[in-house]
């Protein structure tokens, strides 16, 4: 569930990032591609 509701909020700041979200290795890349993020975590 936790990971989907990230993913929801992904969307919002960048709607192709959330499909490399899915995989772990990716879920690093992407923290870093949005700071923001932070905020919703």
């Amino acid at each position: 569930m936790m990971k989907q509701g990230r993913s929801k909020l992904t969307i919002r700041f960048t709607p192709f990032t959330t499909y490399q979200r899915f995989d772990n290795e990716t879920d690093q890349l992407f923290l870093h591609n949005s700071e923001e993020k932070e905020i919703s975590t």
